[in-house]
């Protein structure tokens, strides 16, 4: 219902107390949706999203951040289904039906070169190679500790710049 608009987190919440009382199905349920839901300016956009960041949790990495905004340098803002800002690191699950078609495949490539064109990686996975979790999860926790790593060995020992040539 959210991503169809319909509601809020914030609605949700009014209307759970309301209609909250002893005994009732799904009480619990529903508050650990809106704990988790109040932190999020949008919605998650499929299940795969929920899927891999379970995983990458399971996993051992930090909890992504959710439909995390990304402001481009043309100035466009776009949301990262899942992402790991300290390591600009981001996923995109998604279904081959809603990025198929050459149209939208070039958007997609054209995104991602947006993206890297501020430091940022973004790791696509259809729902095709989504079946084999464990290892697309396996790929991108070792791409999140290699940039990690790259990022704390940058932080520790700056590049000496007095020594590029020049001409």
């Amino acid at each position: 219902m959210w991503n169809r608009k319909l509601i809020t987190p914030l609605d949700a919440a009014a209307y759970l107390q309301l209609v909250r009382r002893r005994g009732r199905r799904g009480v619990t349920r529903f508050e650990r949706w809106l704990e988790k839901a109040a932190t999020r300016t949008r919605p998650s956009q499929s299940s795969l999203e929920v899927d891999v960041a379970l995983a990458v949790v399971q996993r051992g990495l930090p909890t992504p951040l959710r439909q995390h905004p990304l402001t481009l340098a043309d100035g466009e803002t776009i949301h990262i289904d899942l992402a790991w800002s300290h390591v600009k690191l981001g996923i995109e699950p998604g279904h081959t039906f809603w990025h198929s078609g050459n149209e939208k495949v070039r958007s997609d490539f054209a995104r991602d070169r947006a993206c890297d064109e501020i430091g940022w990686r973004i790791l696509r996975f259809d729902e095709i190679e989504l079946r084999d979790l464990q290892r697309c999860v396996s790929q991108i926790v070792t791409i999140y500790r290699q940039r990690h790593a790259a990022l704390v060995s940058v932080r520790t020992h700056p590049p000496n710049l007095g020594s590029l040539w020049t001409p």
